[in-house]
């Protein structure tokens, strides 16, 4: 093996997260109040257009995906997101090019109040 890690690996259609990111996460940190609205940022990428920001439970499945031409995201308290759960976030550009960009994964664990 070569040593050097891609920013993506692709598995057919579907994305494999890889360890390098492009898309810089600002917030929220580890922890979030789930009976409030959650704040999702990022840092803003040259030319890109819109985003995508996804949300997956524990076993990978997407509980939360929205688009946003913005670099901040609020979510509502929703039947969604659950407290005392936790999740892996990231946001990936939403674009035609060959290979778009996107952040690393993030944990988020919800706490009740």
């Amino acid at each position: 093996m070569a040593g050097v890690l891609s920013s993506l690996l692709w598995k057919g259609a579907d994305r494999v997260r890889g360890t390098v990111s492009e898309i810089e996460l600002v917030a929220p940190g580890a922890t979030a109040n789930a009976d409030s609205p959650i704040g999702f940022a990022w840092h803003p990428l040259p030319k890109a257009s819109h985003y995508v920001l996804e949300v997956q439970r524990a076993d990978g499945s997407v509980a939360l995906a929205d688009t946003t031409t913005d670099t901040v995201l609020t979510v509502a308290p929703s039947a969604a997101l659950l407290p005392d759960s936790t999740y892996r976030w990231w946001v990936r550009e939403a674009s035609d090019a060959a290979e778009p960009r996107s952040s690393a994964l993030r944990t988020l664990r919800l706490t009740e109040h």
